[in-house]
C-alpha cells in the first residue's frame, strides 16, 4: 500500500480492511499536517508557500499566473487589470486609480517616479517623457499634452499652454497692460505727463 492511498489521492473504500493496524499506524506516522488546516498528506504532496513559508497540501494551493510560484488559497490576490490570480507580493498599487496591478501592466512617471497602470500614462508632446494622467494638462492653444510643471498661464487671456507657444506668452502686450510691467514711480510720472 502506498502513502498516497492513505492521504486520499487514490479512492479506496476498503482501505482499512486491507491493512493491518500496524501498517495503518506506520503510514499515518509519515503523514504531515498542513499549517493552514488539519488536512494530512504525504510529504510528496506538501508544498511551501512562497508568501509565508508555511506548509500546505497541494489540494489547498494555487499557482501564480505571473511567476509560477505556489501559495495557499487564502493567500492569493487578483490583478485588477488582468484578473490573473497571483501572490500578493507580486502586485503594485496604481498611484492614480489605486488599482492593484502587476508591474508588467504599469509604467513609471519620468516626472515623479510614481507607478500607474498603462491607461493612466501619457507621452508629453513638448518633452518626450512619460507622465501620469494627474501630471498632465492640455494646451488651450494647440491641444497638445503638457507636463503640469511646464504650464504657463497668460495674464491677459487666462489661456494655458506651454512656454514655447508664443500666443500664451505675454511678449506682445497691448498698451493698457504695459503698466503692469512698470514700477510705481514710472507709472505716476507717465500718468502726470498724459494729463498735460
Amino acid at each position: 500500500m502506498s502513502r498516497s492511498d492513505i492521504s486520499g489521492t487514490t479512492a479506496d473504500t476498503d482501505l482499512f480492511t486491507k491493512c493491518s493496524v500496524t501498517e495503518i499506524l506506520a503510514l499515518t506516522a509519515e503523514l504531515e499536517k498542513s499549517d493552514f488546516s488539519d488536512a494530512l498528506a504525504a510529504p510528496a504532496e506538501m508544498r511551501l508557500s512562497a508568501v509565508s513559508g508555511k506548509r500546505f497540501n497541494t489540494r489547498e494551493g494555487f499557482v501564480s499566473e505571473a511567476s509560477g510560484e505556489t501559495g495557499h488559497l487564502s493567500e492569493r490576490a487578483f490583478c485588477q487589470v488582468t484578473g490573473k490570480q497571483v501572490l500578493p507580493n507580486e502586485l503594485v498599487q496604481c498611484a492614480v486609480t489605486g488599482k492593484s496591478a502587476l508591474p508588467s501592466e504599469c509604467c513609471v512617471s519620468g516626472l515623479s517616479g510614481r507607478r500607474a497602470v498603462k491607461e493612466e500614462c501619457f507621452r508629453c508632446d513638448f518633452t518626450e517623457i512619460t507622465v501620469l494622467s494627474d501630471e498632465i494638462e492640455v494646451s488651450d492653444i494647440s491641444g497638445k499634452r503638457i507636463r503640469c510643471d511646464q504650464v504657463v498661464v497668460s495674464r491677459v487671456s487666462g489661456r494655458r499652454g506651454h512656454s514655447t507657444e508664443s500666443t500664451v506668452c505675454d511678449y506682445s502686450r497691448s498698451e493698457e497692460h504695459t503698466s503692469e510691467l512698470q514700477s510705481l514711480a514710472d507709472l505716476v510720472c507717465r500718468l502726470l505727463l498724459e494729463k498735460k
